[in-house]
C-alpha cells in the first residue's frame, strides 16, 4: 500500500494509469456514474465513511451501501492471487530468465 490508498474508484480511466496501479498492487475498478454518485453522497455525509472493494464479489461498499464494479479478469486475478508484481517475479526467477535468454538468438550473440 502506498500513499494509503488501497483502492481507486472511478468511471474510466486510461490505460496507462490503469496499468501503473495494477504495477503497484492498486486495484483500479470501474463503476457507473450514478454508483458513483451514490457512494461520493454517502462519503460527504460522513467523510470517515471506509469504502470496501471486494475484488472476489466485484463490489464496493460503504455503510449500508453496496455497488458493482468492474475489472479486466487479468487484473483482478493477478491481484486476487498475489501474481500482480511482475518484476519481482522475474527477480526472483533470474536464473530461469538466464537459462531461457540464451536460447534466444536476438540475445545470444545473434549475428546476421
Amino acid at each position: 500500500m502506498r500513499w494509503g490508498i488501497r483502492a481507486i474508484i472511478a468511471e474510466s480511466f486510461a490505460e496507462i494509469f490503469f496499468g501503473n496501479c495494477n504495477s503497484l498492487g492498486i486495484p483500479a475498478v470501474k463503476a457507473s456514474r450514478s454508483d458513483l454518485e451514490t457512494l461520493a453522497a454517502t462519503v460527504e455525509q460522513n467523510p470517515t465513511t471506509q469504502i470496501t472493494v471486494d475484488l472476489v464479489s466485484l463490489t464496493a461498499s460503504a455503510e449500508n451501501i453496496t455497488i458493482p464494479v468492474t475489472l479486466a479478469e487479468s487484473a483482478r486475478d493477478a491481484l486476487v492471487t498475489g501474481q500482480w508484481d511482475y518484476l519481482g517475479r522475474l527477480l526472483s526467477a533470474a536464473d530461469q530468465v538466464t537459462q531461457h535468454a540464451q536460447n534466444i538468438p536476438y540475445i545470444s550473440g545473434f549475428k546476421a
